[in-house]
């Protein structure tokens, strides 16, 4: 795995109010492709590559804003597929919320229309990044290059879809106190702390800069989240060999922390918030 990274990040699941119109939007304003669909679901990737990227499944659920999903965050291979999809935003007149670079990435901040947080970013060169001795990364947040990222973009077609190389770099969750939760996922997942601040904290394992982040920034008076409710339903955690999922699994254990549907390759638990993390053997490790 790059970055001597142990996990990986994988399908999130989205819970939504209208299928056929969040379907759409992550096909057309994002670039992704149906991989499967069914009654009440449908599964979103890139072409040639089995793992869905997300999950949309319908919910009847009444909305109640509760801790979840801050954004889910796409890795684009390179700054010219950065440029791609930046252009083909602007074509397209695709709202964007933002754009920044943080020093170790650029990124693009954009939402679906359920209000589901997505940022599309690449990666800086290792070179780039503020490393500390201690092997905190300290990111910052300034205007991104925008120019520059059209520059390096050769979009030739007007039927986009994101390339191959795509994936979940990492995800942002909104939760009730960013400390406590950095603490659950550092803990469980031996991740290392990157940078923290007093209302958040990025976490990564191996020398990647994040792979989760948890930020406490919309307050304290939030509802735990639920299975079925508007939002992220679950997002995944690739883990590189059966190795570290049994050493993960007697982690757990060890900390009297409820364990669901557990198999042989898979099992799900949730974190202090109710946020519901499906941890599975990666193949690809």
């Amino acid at each position: 795995m790059e970055y001597n990274s142990k996990i990986r990040m994988g399908t999130v699941l989205l819970n939504v109010k209208n299928l056929k119109k969040v379907t759409e939007y992550y096909m057309e304003s994002i670039g992704l492709s149906v991989l499967d669909k069914g009654e009440g679901f449908t599964e979103l990737g890139v072409e040639g590559k089995n793992e869905p990227i997300i999950r949309l499944e319908k919910t009847e659920v009444e909305e109640d804003e509760s801790y979840g999903l801050y954004h889910l965050a796409l890795l684009l291979p390179k700054r010219s597929d950065l440029g791609n999809i930046f252009k083909h935003f602007l074509l397209n007149k695709v709202p964007l919320i933002g754009a920044s670079n943080h020093g170790y990435s650029e990124a693009i901040y954009l939402e679906d229309p359920e209000g589901n947080g997505i940022e599309i970013y690449r990666d800086l060169p290792q070179e780039y990044w503020d490393i500390r001795e201690n092997g905190n990364i300290i990111g910052i947040t300034e205007a991104m290059d925008a120019q520059g990222v059209l520059d390096s973009g050769n979009l030739a077609t007007s039927h986009y879809r994101l390339p191959k190389g795509t994936i979940v770099g990492h995800v942002h969750l909104t939760v009730r106190d960013a400390h406590a939760s950095s603490q659950f996922y550092r803990e469980i997942f031996n991740l290392n702390d990157k940078m923290t601040i007093s209302s958040g904290s990025w976490i990564a394992s191996g020398s990647y800069h994040h792979h989760l982040a948890v930020n406490n920034w919309k307050g304290a008076y939030l509802s735990r989240r639920t299975e079925k409710a508007l939002g992220i339903g679950y997002f995944t955690i690739g883990v590189k060999d059966r190795a570290e999922y049994d050493r993960i699994l007697k982690n757990l254990n060890n900390r009297n922390i409820e364990i669901e549907n557990v198999s042989e390759t898979e099992f799900f638990i949730e974190d202090p918030d109710g946020i519901r993390i499906k941890v599975m053997v990666d193949s690809k490790g």
